[in-house]
């Protein structure tokens, strides 16, 4: 079990690392956008300890992610820690793939990496290099076939580097934001509301706003 979250702030980082480290404690993830469209990655074993890894830099947005270890891996490595990385893109992910073997067969068999949330990012970059003409807000297209083909339960933040564009959605895995749309949790905080299902998100100055959507195909029957 993972956990995904994002805020505007260090401070309201830290607090939302705080309530989903119960989601585990085996590794964390996080990525820093800056004013200036910088990106700062940061990947490590275990718990964070937020006084030795300094977020006093300014910021537009951050990302993490809370990691149990996997059936497939059980020893840390930063090349099987979220976020997984192709090309433009970073994905943070919670959930199980199911169909991750029938994914790298069918359109990535060079694909090595073990961790079944590796291979969003990788579909992402093979469709979305293979579209070379696509304009940014044609970005979600991508994004939504990609979503479309997954099966199994999933939470996820991406992020494109090339147009400094965050975005998150779910089907089946848990996820909420807050009132004001602007931070994300995997674990439900107090007057939080559901993301809903199906629905591709971008992060914008108003907060996350719906940009597109995608067919969900998980085990649960939600009413």
């Amino acid at each position: 079990m993972c956990g995904i979250f994002g805020a505007e702030n260090s401070s309201k980082f830290e607090t939302l690392y705080d309530i989903n480290k119960v989601r585990g404690t085996f590794a964390f993830g996080s990525v820093t956008v800056t004013p200036s469209e910088h990106y700062l990655i940061h990947k490590q074993e275990g718990i964070v300890n937020f006084n030795e890894f300094s977020m006093d830099y300014d910021t537009r947005y951050i990302t993490g992610h809370t990691q149990a270890p996997t059936s497939c891996e059980r020893k840390y490595a930063d090349h099987t820690s979220h976020p997984f990385e192709a090309g433009e893109w970073m994905v943070a992910h919670n959930g199980i793939i199911s169909n991750f073997s029938d994914l790298k067969k069918e359109h990535a068999p060079w694909h090595s990496n073990k961790v079944d949330s590796s291979i969003i990012p990788t579909l992402l970059n093979e469709f979305y290099s293979n579209s070379p003409d696509m304009e940014p807000l044609q970005i979600t297209s991508v994004i939504s076939k990609v979503l479309s083909m997954l099966k199994g339960t999933f939470a996820v933040w991406i992020l494109n580097r090339e147009t400094s564009n965050i975005y998150i959605a779910r089907s089946g895995s848990t996820l909420f934001f807050d009132k004001d749309r602007v931070a994300f949790s995997s674990i439900e905080c107090m007057d939080w509301e559901p993301v809903q299902e199906g629905i591709i998100y971008q992060y914008t100055i108003e907060g996350f706003t719906q940009v597109g959507t995608f067919d969900c195909d998980h085990p649960f029957f939600i009413l």
